[in-house]
């Protein structure tokens, strides 16, 4: 039984390309993002939070902070000093709304992608919003047409059955119809030599590499942006209930299954020069994302994000050449 629950831990890993690409070494321009670096991505990120946050107090739209970015308003009231993405969570109804009004509040500074929505890209299975202003070029977005900026993630949040077989249902239905949504993305967007000497350093790299692209491959008959609609209209709740989850979230379907008093009504939390919203329990809320939250994971254990490139003010560079 050890061996066969082994392998099965192996297997997963294998199959995903997060843990892949976290393991995997730099490879020329693709890198890690600097510690410098960091601390600029952070001021730009923090203004697009402040952006954001003042349109959804104008429009009574209701966002909370998630995962790090949460964690960083209790533990260090403010960013993780080494924490180089934002993340943000939005009931579905609230989440429409915002994208109903994005365009005339936030569209001359910002870009948004998000699946389900007319006029604007799908980039993935979550909402994110880019800066104009500024490149800064993942491996995601490498080699695409796909906006090249600094960017902040909102993920919708999602009433979940309260029956506890529908929603075992529901929620196996959207793991397996967000690997299929992941893969044909990957079969689309990680088709260049770049991307695929990236993978081929190591061996779990290259399986990875080569599963999900076969996968990719099998439901290629439909776009990569018609699977992430599909996904993103399956996990919707059909009705009102005292459950909720974040199926796109690093947990997917049932991570981050709590009750809905966990996350509503938002509570404040400092975070740097401002007042952020945060889920209404928020220990209970990081102890089923983090456990000890407050523990500090040495350097080898803290996540960081791949990088091809950096501008944090394009106008100023541009007027400077």
């Amino acid at each position: 039984m050890k061996g066969e629950a082994a392998m099965l831990k192996k297997l997963k890993k294998l199959i995903s390309t997060r843990s892949v690409m976290l393991n995997t070494p730099p490879m020329g321009d693709i890198r890690h993002i600097t510690d410098e670096e960091v601390k600029e991505l952070q001021k730009v990120m923090l203004r697009i939070i402040k952006d954001v946050a003042e349109v959804c107090d104008k429009h009574g739209i209701c966002y909370m902070a998630d995962g790090g970015t949460a964690l960083g308003s209790v533990r260090h009231k403010g960013f993780i000093p080494w924490d180089d993405d934002v993340d943000l969570i939005m009931p579905r109804k609230d989440l429409d709304r915002f994208v109903e009004v994005f365009d005339q509040e936030l569209g001359d500074k910002y870009e948004l992608v998000t699946p389900n929505s007319k006029g604007h890209k799908v980039a993935s299975l979550i909402t994110e919003i880019y800066d104009k202003n500024s490149y800064k070029s993942s491996l995601h977005n490498l080699d695409n047409d796909l906006p090249q900026g600094v960017m902040i993630d909102i993920f919708p949040l999602e009433y979940a059955p309260m029956n506890a077989v529908a929603r075992k249902v529901k929620g196996t239905v959207a793991m397996i119809l967000q690997y299929i949504a992941v893969s044909s993305m990957f079969y689309r967007l990680y088709n260049s030599p770049k991307k695929k000497a990236f993978f081929y350093q190591t061996p779990e790299g290259k399986f990875n590499y080569h599963f999900r692209r076969a996968i990719g491959f099998l439901f290629s008959f439909r776009s990569y942006e018609k699977w992430c609609n599909t996904f993103d209209k399956f996990v919707r709740g059909k009705e009102e209930t005292d459950l909720w989850c974040i199926p796109t979230d690093v947990g997917h379907y049932f991570g981050h299954l709590m009750p809905k008093d966990v996350f509503y009504p938002p509570i404040e939390g400092e975070f740097e020069d401002m007042t952020i919203k945060l889920p209404h329990d928020i220990h209970a809320y990081l102890v089923n994302a983090y456990g000890d939250y407050m523990w500090i994971p040495p350097v080898d254990q803290r996540e960081k994000h791949w990088t091809v490139g950096f501008c944090m003010d394009l106008k100023a560079q541009k007027n400077a050449d």
